[in-house]
């Protein structure tokens, strides 16, 4: 399975999740609007699913280089120094995307004896978002990195990535 293949596969999870979402949010006010009836355990399962949406569509935009970047004043620096601050934004965005993948990791692992108040179901189920989304998120920072000091690759790079 290549890596393009994955992130497509976790768009559809993440539609799905959406789907999911909005289903069980609106299942439960018309249940308890009409019918008097509260899902009890419609509240923890929604902020797991948006959890999930937003860790791993966060892993997604980056896999796809698709978040935003403000580079009005970076591009008037001379080609070296552009060159120099790429090279810079990438390995320091790497280093934190990396600590945030091992703390996600542990805290996750830290809560797999935990259960959810109206479900008996381990919290790691939300916790293991965290790792995951990151993990995507990394792999597409390496991918889309700068990783040299070769001035004119880094330029051309940024303007298409759509800046």
């Amino acid at each position: 399975m290549t890596f393009g293949l994955f992130v497509r596969f976790c768009k559809a999870i993440g539609v799905a999740l959406v789907g999911i979402l909005i289903a069980i949010v609106a299942g439960n006010i018309v249940a308890r609007e009409f019918f008097s009836y509260a899902v009890v355990w419609a509240n923890e399962v929604a902020v797991v699913l948006f959890v999930w949406i937003a860790f791993v569509g966060a892993g997604v935009s980056f896999a796809e280089n698709a978040r935003i970047r403000f580079t009005y004043l970076i591009e008037k620096l001379p080609a070296r120094q552009f060159a120099f601050m790429e090279l810079l934004v990438s390995v320091v965005g790497a280093v934190l995307i990396g600590g945030f993948l091992v703390t996600g990791a542990y805290v996750a692992w830290g809560h797999r004896n935990q259960t959810f108040a109206s479900v008996q179901v381990s919290q790691l189920w939300q916790w293991a978002s965290v790792p995951i989304g990151t993990f995507i998120a990394l792999v597409g920072w390496i991918r889309h990195g700068h990783w040299s000091l070769n001035s004119s690759s880094a330029r051309s790079d940024t303007k298409l990535a759509g800046t």
